[in-house]
């Protein structure tokens, strides 16, 4: 568990790169991993999550729809509404990044879920 942030934070860094790399890591499936350590009860792992789910949401429209469709949008929407600040804060990142390419369809899906 201790190298679990480190090791977190060293994956949300090659999701900030290329689109090409964070294609590869989703494509492994870390967004279904992500999805389900947004769980997790250290509140450090759920904080490296939002930050690196924040760079796969400032991806590219695939990438969003991706979130989007496994319901880890959903998730993000859930901890601004019952996490600490800090926390909050990350999920604010992944809710306005998402927005930065979005398709006219995923930003009516987003305004759906109430997060304008």
């Amino acid at each position: 568990m201790i190298i679990a942030v480190p090791a977190l934070r060293t994956l949300g860094n090659i999701l900030t790169a290329r689109d090409e790399y964070a294609q590869a890591a989703i494509d492994c499936g870390v967004l279904e991993a992500f999805t389900q350590l947004l769980d997790h009860p250290k509140k450090a792992i759920r904080k490296e999550i939002c930050w690196s789910i924040s760079n796969v949401t400032a991806g590219n429209a695939g990438q969003i729809q991706r979130c989007l469709d496994i319901g880890l949008i959903d998730k993000i929407i859930s901890i601004m509404s019952s996490s600490s600040l800090d926390l909050k804060s990350e999920a604010v990142w992944c809710l306005s990044n998402s927005t930065a390419q979005a398709t006219p369809e995923q930003i009516k899906a987003l305004v759906e879920k109430g997060i304008f």
